[in-house]
């Protein structure tokens, strides 16, 4: 028998339906908490991304400015700092401490890019990073399955209910992919049993108290329109109380 034997290529897998895969990391702004009503489902990334030739959004301008560097055409860049244009529909936290921006920043002053330029180039790549953002929030609310907005609703209420303001936001970004969200699912359902292990006769989570329910209690307001919640201290302690038999404490 030769040395050089042919290697035969292994049978191809039989073909399963594409489950929707999470994010691979989380995106600012882009916390499944912050909207539960967005609409479910997958979507087709924008025709305008060359996702074959370019990884990212962000190789895919550094690219085209490197190419209107080698055109030319620049008018001259302003005397003051470049202003940032203002593009309709961000998310909340997608200009925040934005890295590109910045670089395109220093990119456009070292090529002596003039502001109408620059404009054309950083607001199409933050509607690009909007469409991606959005793109990912589906693609994570689809990851969730049929009852996503009920499992948001549900954790969305024990974060409010048990956590601080600073905590609070630690947990809306940590819930910013499906593998978050099972995170946070599971450490509070932990949590939850260890409460019953400590205090047997505490209560489930099939109380009297709806989570619609809790939500008028802690936003209700008097007729002078104030939170009752932030001026009632025995008011207070029985919505606290409330949400204490639903969700469970987070630190007992």
């Amino acid at each position: 028998m030769s040395e050089e034997q042919e290697v035969q290529a292994p049978a191809e897998a039989p073909q399963t339906e594409e489950v929707p895969k999470p994010a691979e990391e989380a995106i600012p702004g882009a916390s499944l908490l912050s909207d539960p009503e967005s609409e479910q489902g997958d979507k087709d990334i924008p025709e305008w991304f060359k996702q074959d030739k370019y990884k990212t959004v962000e190789d895919q301008a550094k690219a085209y400015i490197e190419l209107e560097k080698k055109v030319g055409g620049f008018k001259g860049a302003p005397e003051d700092d470049y202003s940032v244009p203002d593009v309709g529909g961000l998310d909340e936290g997608v200009l925040e401490d934005n890295a590109m921006v910045a670089w395109f920043k220093e990119a456009a002053r070292e090529s002596d890019m003039d502001q109408e330029t620059f404009n054309r180039f950083v607001s199409g790549y933050l509607s690009a990073e909007q469409q991606l953002i959005t793109f990912n929030r589906r693609h994570e609310m689809a990851a969730l399955g049929d009852n996503a907005k009920a499992r948001l609703t549900d954790l969305a209420d024990w974060g409010q209910g048990n956590l601080s303001e600073e905590q609070w936001e630690i947990f809306k970004g940590v819930a910013s992919t499906a593998v978050g969200v099972e995170l946070l699912e599971s450490m509070i359902g932990k949590t939850r049993e260890a409460k019953l292990a400590r205090d047997p006769q505490a209560r489930t989570m099939d109380g009297t108290d709806t989570s619609e329910e809790l939500r008028q209690m802690r936003y209700a307001k008097t007729e002078e329109g104030q939170l009752r919640i932030a001026i009632d201290p025995e008011y207070k302690r029985q919505v606290d109380a409330a949400y204490a038999r639903k969700y469970g404490e987070a630190m007992v």
